[in-house]
């Protein structure tokens, strides 16, 4: 040091109770979610001292527990909603096996297709992430559309009747 002056004492206050008289301390865990002030104060060997403040945010990991409007299984042309706790500061990434889906970056998705549907949730302060785990959706197709057929004329007089009947198909009721 050119003015001859030697730091002699360091004092850490970490704004949460805890203290440390080392230089260099050990990293210090916060395990509640808050603004805390930090205080470093320095002794040098001329009895002067200084100090300097910091505020550390401890920011939360987002919560990804999806729930869902059933059913999970369901015809072709309807859809679930799947959906997340909501939060602005959030930012949402909707994936199906593991891909991003477009349009997939708000709280909520309505998938239309089969999948394992997931969210990766970041909040920006910290960029704390979180992902959800897979929700199975699977979608059917609808039957095909049976053959109708009549047994005489479709236009018959009043009283008179026709009989109908449909093709079976294998595994249809």
């Amino acid at each position: 040091d050119p003015d001859g002056l030697i730091l002699s004492s360091w004092y850490w206050d970490f704004g949460d109770g805890s203290t440390s008289g080392d230089q260099q301390p050990a990293p210090h865990p916060y395990l509640t979610v808050d603004d805390y002030l930090i205080k470093l104060k320095a002794l040098a060997s001329n009895g002067c001292a200084d100090s300097i403040t910091h505020v550390a945010s401890v920011v939360a990991y987002p919560v990804a527990a999806v729930t869902a409007t059933p059913p999970l299984t369901f015809c072709k042309g309807d859809s679930v909603t799947l959906s997340v706790p909501s939060n602005s500061s959030y930012n949402y990434y909707w994936m199906v096996g593991g891909v991003s889906i477009t349009g997939g970056d708000s709280s909520s998705y309505t998938p239309k297709l089969t999948g394992s549907y997931s969210v990766k949730i970041v909040n920006p302060i910290g960029n704390c992430t979180t992902t959800s785990s897979e929700v199975s959706i699977t979608v059917l197709d609808a039957p095909a559309a049976p053959y109708i057929s009549a047994s005489k004329a479709l236009e018959f007089c009043q009283g008179d009747s026709v009989e109908l009947s449909v093709t079976n198909i294998e595994g249809y009721r």
